[in-house]
């Protein structure tokens, strides 16, 4: 039962790493980040990533799940 903290650790180093190259940002269309069924289906995996996207100042449009 380790998908969920894997797909959360994911999320926050991809985020992490997308902040750290702004310039880049622009030029991105989307980041495609696989989710674990496991994920989709927790009811707080949502407000964790809604989190994780304000504290990196990312545009939501950005990503792809």
């Amino acid at each position: 039962n380790l998908a969920t903290t894997i797909d959360r650790h994911v999320i926050r180093q991809c985020l992490t790493w997308l902040a750290d190259q702004r310039p880049l940002l622009d030029l991105l269309d989307a980041c495609a980040i696989n989710l674990s069924g496991h994920s989709v289906g927790d009811n707080v995996f949502l407000d964790f990533v809604l989190a994780t996207l304000e504290y990196a100042n990312i545009p939501p449009e950005k990503l792809c799940f």
